[in-house]
């Protein structure tokens, strides 16, 4: 017995009877002594050109283990039934039983919109209770936030209102306690005299 790896193009209208058709094909394989060593349905693809006016149509892929004359029933079955569109068989060297890369790309885009499904209803949903928690908290540090960043503007500019004043009074009083530089308005009284 040879190994074989067929693939069946389904018309497209006959989704609800793809389960009794690959009933049909596994009895086939089994009552002719062969094996289904895999069997993977890939759904409804775009074909790559239009067949008997479809765009679109079922795939299915199987290995199977059988005899010639199985092997020829099955082609004789596909042949003149309505809903293959299409079929390939090729023979293989060994039983290949492993997932297929494209049912494997499948998985991954499942993976991949059910990962991001739940990343968008998770933040949703917590996102609404976590910021009905946190919105007073924030609110207070970002005033005292506020505060403290105006705090230290307040201080140099206290600071430095501090010094002005206190030069002005100086100023203003006619006595210095600097002498590195003697205040404007002391030259001005010294100039006048």
């Amino acid at each position: 017995m040879r190994h074989y790896e067929i693939v069946a193009v389904i018309h497209p209208d006959q989704q609800g009877r793809i389960a009794a058709m690959v009933d049909l094909y596994k009895k086939i394989v089994t009552d002719g002594g062969g094996v289904l060593h895999r069997f993977e349905n890939w759904g409804r693809r775009p074909l790559a050109y239009p067949i008997q006016n479809q765009h679109k149509a079922q795939y299915v892929l199987m290995n199977i283990e059988c005899g010639n004359e199985t092997l020829d029933k099955l082609r004789e079955s596909f042949r003149f039934s309505d809903s293959i569109i299409r079929s390939l068989v090729v023979r293989r060297e060994k039983a290949i039983t492993g997932p297929s890369s494209i049912l494997k790309k499948q998985e991954a885009e499942e993976a991949e919109k059910r990962n991001k499904a739940r990343q968008a209803t998770a933040p949703a949903e917590t996102g609404a209770s976590a910021a009905a928690e946190t919105a007073a908290p924030e609110s207070a540090p970002d005033s005292a936030a506020a505060k403290n960043a105006a705090a230290p503007e307040n201080s140099v500019a206290a600071e430095t209102g501090a010094t002005e004043n206190s030069a002005a009074s100086e100023d203003s009083s006619g006595s210095s306690d600097s002498s590195d530089s003697p205040a404007p308005a002391d030259n001005k009284k010294e100039s006048e005299q």
